[in-house]
């Protein structure tokens, strides 16, 4: 489909289509509306195995798209955003939906280049060259959703970002990259990550003595903001000073809680299940996987928001990272 005007898809399946020297291999929207809806997560609304040189499932131009209860899966971009590619003013939002299994060259299962709106939602196994899971080149939001098992064979396993991204509630997991930042590497700009969980992501470089960052990379131009986060069981590339394996860069925050040195943050027992689980609320309609924690964390959140990434409450003062004891 191409167009520009207004377009309402209601459990759709759309498979094997191809936009050969275009965008989007399913959709492509030109300055229009599209809204594509199914009746859950994991079932009837489908866009999988499309191929396009930019959005291998959807590509947005200057338009707005919704995606709600769909999955968007095996797709491919020759050059960027396997699932979805939003650019040119464009706005994305995504609710509820899988992007799993897609590639391209930068940002294998989404390409950002305007404004991304990532809520409830999750992006696994996705392979690009930069940003295995997002790349992001302006805003993102990200909230109470899952990054986990994406792959980057340059920087930025799960999030590849630049000029401005925003990460809530949300858990990061098993996330690599050959390089830098196995489970978000910001490049230049500012990155505000809070009451987020990285766990078990690596930084694969092997090579340099003092470049790491398995669980966050900022590189020079940029700042990154952790606070009320868990950093754990990740690994950078220097064996050599495995203490810096969580982070490196430009990164302040606090009240964090890590296995190994990362900044300012303490030290401190880290006590997650290594398994993703559902751990589901019935009370949310659109559940992602976290980490379950084992015990309380030594270190207390205050100023918590009022429920954790699968909808249970916090109380005045709080357990740090994506899930509350």
């Amino acid at each position: 489909f191409e167009g520009r005007g207004d377009l309402r898809l209601v459990r759709p399946v759309m498979s094997r289509n191809r936009a050969v020297a275009g965008r989007g291999g399913g959709i492509y929207n030109l300055s229009g509306r599209v809204d594509i809806s199914g009746s859950n997560a994991s079932g009837s609304s489908r866009l999988h195995h499309n191929r396009a040189v930019w959005g291998g499932a959807i590509a947005n131009e200057a338009g707005n798209v919704t995606v709600e209860k769909t999955e968007i899966t095996s797709n491919r971009a020759l050059a960027g955003g396997g699932g979805l590619y939003n650019t040119e003013g464009g706005t994305a939002v995504v609710l509820g939906s899988l992007f799993d299994r897609n590639r391209a060259i930068a940002g294998g299962g989404i390409l950002n280049e305007a404004t991304l709106k990532f809520a409830a939602s999750t992006l696994s196994n996705n392979h690009a060259f930069d940003g295995g899971g997002l790349l992001s080149a302006a805003d993102a939001f990200i909230t109470t959703s899952t990054l986990s098992e994406n792959q980057a064979r340059n920087n930025g396993g799960g999030i590849w970002s630049s000029n401005g991204i925003t990460i809530f509630n949300s858990t990061l997991s098993g996330n690599t990259a050959a390089l830098w930042g196995g489970g978000l590497y910001v490049d230049v700009g500012t990155a505000t990550v809070s009451w987020t969980t990285f766990m078990g992501n690596d930084d694969g470089d092997d090579m340099f003595t003092a470049l790491e960052g398995g669980s966050v990379f900022g590189d020079a131009g940029a700042l990154v903001n952790v606070s009320s986060s868990i950093l754990s069981a990740s690994r950078g590339g220097n064996t050599t000073a495995p203490t810096q394996s969580n982070c490196f860069g430009s990164i302040v925050g606090s009240d964090n809680l890590t296995d190994t040195l990362c900044g300012s943050s303490p030290i401190g027992n880290v006590d997650l299940d290594p398994d993703l689980a559902l751990n589901g609320n019935a009370n949310v309609p659109y559940p992602t996987l976290t980490h379950r924690l084992l015990s309380a964390t030594p270190v207390v959140g205050t100023s918590c928001p009022m429920v954790d990434q699968r909808g249970f409450g916090r109380g005045a003062t709080c357990d740090v990272g994506s899930f509350e004891l």
